[in-house]
């Protein structure tokens, strides 16, 4: 009788956690994951961002996206200060990347990446900043030059 209880219960709890899997996977699709957002500005460059502070959501980047609006971008945290590189694999949009210091000053801007389709791993091209820095952020290609953004420019943003 003990024996068919716990049996009973063994499958209960597994269906329960199935059940939890399957809607988790409903909420987050296709490997998606969620990210927190916060505004970042730059002089008169105002965007809304999803924030990758994490290492996997650092790793997912906007790879997969096929547009990003065009008051917005992504804000990559790390956790110490260091001339990260970054590449534009499973990127389907131009991107400027605006290399921020721990000071949260403009320490180096690349222009136009372009999206490399067909490339493989290591045929893609390698970006990285002149200088180490904490933050990395992602708009479109164009807006750094549209608003005039400049190295040495203020960073303005909060943390979630």
């Amino acid at each position: 009788m003990k024996k068919d209880l716990l049996i009973i219960f063994g499958l209960v709890g597994l269906v329960i956690v199935l059940l939890i899997i399957g809607a988790l996977a409903q909420v987050f699709p296709k490997g998606q994951i969620p990210t927190q957002k916060t505004q970042a500005k730059i002089d008169n460059l105002k965007v809304s961002v999803e924030v990758a502070k994490n290492p996997t959501q650092r790793a997912k980047g906007l790879s997969g996206r096929t547009n990003l609006p065009s008051d917005g971008g992504m804000l990559f945290v790390f956790d110490r200060e260091d001339r990260y590189a970054f590449w534009m694999k499973n990127v389907a949009v131009p991107l400027d990347f605006i290399w921020i210091s721990k000071d949260k000053v403009v320490a180096d801007i690349t222009q136009n990446a372009q999206p490399e389709p067909g490339k493989t791993e290591s045929q893609l091209r390698i970006y990285r900043p002149a200088a180490p820095i904490l933050y990395v952020l992602e708009v479109n290609a164009g807006l750094a030059r549209e608003e005039n953004v400049r190295i040495g420019d203020s960073v303005e943003f909060k943390l979630p």
